[in-house]
């Protein structure tokens, strides 16, 4: 028999998964002993980016993988259904007891942080590379993890990633969402309440300082206008993005709400691998989205006028990788060496209703 505390104790490992801007947009029931149903929240994340409620389901796999993990190390395994009929029922979740106990990666799920630091220059061991690359295997035929090329100009998709910021900082609805999600003192964080900490994003302390500033719209739409704010702020994140030792990226077949569960999944096992081998993982995903609204001519409220530069720079970015002309890149992760992350966003505790 398989104790109600068990469950509620997998729970809270499982919501210590990403999700875009700390949004969190899950709550559970347990209809039976030995049953975890997963339930979507639509509009906890960011309702531009998150088209089509991919990013909460990318989410929601990097939850899964947490359940699996937690489950294996209180002798526990699973049976994960996807999408079993109700509607915003991501998955029902079956577990079985097992004889042996795996607790490898456990720990490493409350340990796991974006990391937003520049990275040094040290690249990979082909060992790293190896084990991160193994533990995808075998979690999907739909998703699979590429590593980029070898000779990949970093410079360039570093600015091509930063069109996320700059595109954010040029359109008023995207600055709202962004500014609203940020959490400006330790209290807030420490309540685990939806949101990025400040201390996180790793801005110098005058840059804090004037986020609070730019969060007004006629401040930062003013200072577009006379220096080109958008643009010298999209420059420092390309520096970010382009100290990075190697980027992976996930690519998928076809744009289906359990691809997105399953890039999750796979997102959050090579992060978790990653963090176990003291390697710095952040997750830059704004692009891809973006892109996906492309494509389908269906970027409201972003101005058309924005859509050859997501496009362009999108395609720069996938260029980075050899993986199949035909699928599309739905998830990048830039990986290095660096010192531990400042600070990290918390967490409620589970709903269970």
């Amino acid at each position: 028999m398989i104790e109600k505390e068990a469950l509620e104790k997998i729970l809270t490992y499982a919501v210590l998964a990403p999700s875009g801007d700390n949004s969190q947009p899950w709550k559970f029931s347990i209809p039976s002993q030995n049953i975890v149903q997963i339930w979507n929240i639509p509009g906890k994340d960011n309702p531009i980016l998150n088209y089509q409620q991919t990013g909460s389901y990318v989410a929601h796999g990097a939850l899964i993988q947490n359940i699996r993990i937690a489950a294996a190390a209180q002798t526990l395994s699973v049976s994960v259904k996807y999408f079993p009929g109700e509607k915003d029922c991501v998955a029902e979740i079956t577990f079985f007891e097992k004889k042996e106990a795996d607790t490898r990666l456990y720990e490493t799920i409350s340990n796991r942080s974006s990391n937003r630091k520049h990275y040094s220059k040290k690249p990979l061991s082909e060992s790293d590379k190896k084990t991160l690359l193994l533990s995808t295997h075998g979690i999907s035929p739909s998703v699979s993890f590429v590593f980029s090329k070898d000779a990949v100009d970093k410079n360039e998709v570093g600015k091509a990633l930063a069109t996320m910021e700059d595109i954010a900082l040029q359109v008023p609805e995207l600055h709202h969402l962004f500014f609203k999600d940020i959490l400006w003192d330790k209290k807030g964080n420490e309540s685990g309440i939806e949101g990025l900490y400040i201390k996180s994003l790793e801005l110098p302390p005058p840059a804090q300082f004037a986020m609070r500033i730019l969060k007004h719209w006629k401040v930062t739409d003013t200072l577009n206008r006379s220096i080109g704010l958008s643009k010298k702020i999209a420059a420092q994140m390309a520096s970010v993005y382009r100290d990075s030792a190697i980027y992976g990226g996930i690519f998928i077949n076809k744009r289906t709400p359990e691809a997105y569960v399953q890039v999750g999944e796979l997102m959050q096992r090579v992060w978790l691998e990653a963090t176990a081998l003291g390697i710095a993982v952040q997750p830059v995903t704004g692009l891809m989205f973006l892109t996906h609204r492309a494509e389908v001519n269906d970027l409201t409220p972003i101005p058309k006028k924005f859509e050859k530069q997501i496009l362009d720079s999108y395609q720069k970015v996938f260029n980075a990788f050899d993986a199949p002309t035909d699928s599309h890149l739905a998830f990048l992760m830039r990986f290095g060496h660096s010192k531990p992350a400042s600070a990290r966003s918390r967490r409620l505790p589970p709903v269970i209703v």
